[in-house]
């Protein structure tokens, strides 16, 4: 399951700007100790995570865990590619995609 963002600068100009990606994962723990390999891309820099939700997590059966992932990374490109991914053997959603762009002169809009 993958989710994609694309920001376009409105300038021109090739401006700094600090990039945040985040989003909440959720995962149906199907067997105890068992996780989902999540990665976060932004403008071609990648961070890889492993979730594993502890094995008593929920000790009513259900074992449904989530857990906020977060990366961030300074770039000046006009356009920016981000990308959320979630792969593994348990059911899992990605819920909540955000991305927060910072930049510190000029004015810009999201196309």
């Amino acid at each position: 399951m993958t989710r994609s963002f694309r920001y376009i600068d409105s300038t021109e100009d090739t401006q700094a700007k600090q990039i945040v990606i985040m989003a909440t994962i959720e995962s149906n723990v199907l067997l105890p100790g068992s996780g989902v390999d999540v990665s976060m891309t932004i403008g071609g820099q990648a961070k890889n995570y492993r979730f594993v939700p502890a094995s008593d997590a929920n000790p009513s059966g259900d074992r449904l865990a989530s857990a906020t992932a977060m990366f961030s990374a300074r770039l000046s490109s006009r356009t920016v590619d981000c990308t959320i991914s979630v792969k593994g053997s348990n059911p899992s959603r990605i819920l909540s995609p955000t991305m927060l762009i910072f930049r510190g002169s000029g004015s810009f809009s999201q196309l």
